[in-house]
């Protein structure tokens, strides 16, 4: 099966850039591809597209609105998994502990992700470890920071620090540890 994604990763982008970003949309829309771009521009958050379409979006973030720096791309990224998370789903995740909403990843990743990968997760002495199994895309150092980015905000929400370290990584795993009481 094809991996594909929610449009809403691209919803969100759209009001990110347009709230935030607003002088570099048009060089980032010139860094699309035409079906990418047509994508970004008019999906719908409830459709499934293909990754390949969010692999190359997150490569134009990188590069265009970023400038190429990664510390910059991160900050970029957590700021669309902020946006992404509703201000009522916010209020929720104050409530819960860090192990409770990291554990509920596998979820998350089935109600935004189809295609053979898959997430577990497991107790690890220094908070909770998340492992992404059999994901074609982590050869692309994008993806790591997406999902780095994406833990550490979860955590933030829950009123944790948000420190996250990646403890194995191949072309097609990611595990990551994150930190918390």
């Amino acid at each position: 099966m094809a991996h594909e994604v929610k449009g809403s990763f691209f919803v969100i982008a759209r009001k990110l850039l347009r709230e935030r970003y607003a002088d570099r949309e048009k060089e980032f829309m010139a860094a699309l591809g035409p079906e990418v771009r047509a994508t970004y521009e008019d999906t719908l958050a409830s459709e499934w597209l293909p990754e390949e379409h969010l692999q190359e979006m997150l490569g134009a973030l990188r590069s265009v609105v970023a400038r190429g720096e990664a510390v910059r791309f991160e900050t970029l990224l957590e700021e669309s998994v902020e946006m992404g998370v509703h201000s009522f789903f916010t209020a929720l995740l104050s409530l819960a502990s860090a192990g409770f909403v990291l554990r509920r990843i596998p979820v998350l990743w089935k109600l935004i992700r189809r295609g053979g990968s898959h997430v577990s997760v497991r107790k690890h002495p220094e908070g909770t470890l998340v492992c992404y199994q059999a994901f074609p895309y982590f050869d692309d150092p994008v993806y790591e920071a997406l999902t780095r980015a994406s833990i550490r905000v979860l955590l933030r929400l829950t009123g944790e620090k948000g420190q996250v370290r990646v403890v194995h990584r191949t072309e097609r795993q990611l595990h990551i540890l994150g930190v918390h009481r």
